[in-house]
């Protein structure tokens, strides 16, 4: 192996092992304090020519997710009945604590290491609950 293939190897299993597709957990709160973020393994599929995720299965992905956080929140409403549960974001900075009302994903691979942002996306969303 020559040391240009070994070093494309090693820069390809580090972005896919620090690679994810982040689901922003949006309220109707403007501006930082009304976002959330999650990290997710970037497991939907193979990438584009581009470097990104087909729409269709980030729209896929974004749609399973709201599924299967909906079915976190019917565990615990059946777990625990006299509390209520919803998703929300909280906010360190007003202290307030706003409900999701849509969750989005872009369609290009992310790090929690650094932003990009010199890569443009397109976005699939889904209105929650």
């Amino acid at each position: 192996m020559t040391e240009a293939l070994v070093s494309l190897l090693a820069a390809t299993l580090y972005l896919a092992a620090a690679g994810g597709l982040v689901l922003s957990l949006r309220t109707d709160t403007p501006g930082g304090s009304g976002r959330g973020r999650l990290y997710w393994p970037c497991l939907v599929g193979p990438l584009d020519s581009t470097g990104r995720i087909s729409t269709a299965n980030v729209g896929l992905f974004v749609a399973d997710f709201k599924t299967y956080l909906t079915g976190i929140i019917s565990d615990l409403a059946t777990a625990f009945p006299s509390i209520g549960f919803n998703l929300a974001v909280r906010s360190k900075t007003t202290h307030t604590t706003p409900h999701v009302v849509r969750i989005q994903a872009g369609n290009v691979v992310d790090t929690q290491r650094r932003r990009r942002d010199t890569l443009p996306e397109s976005y699939s969303t889904v209105t929650f609950p």
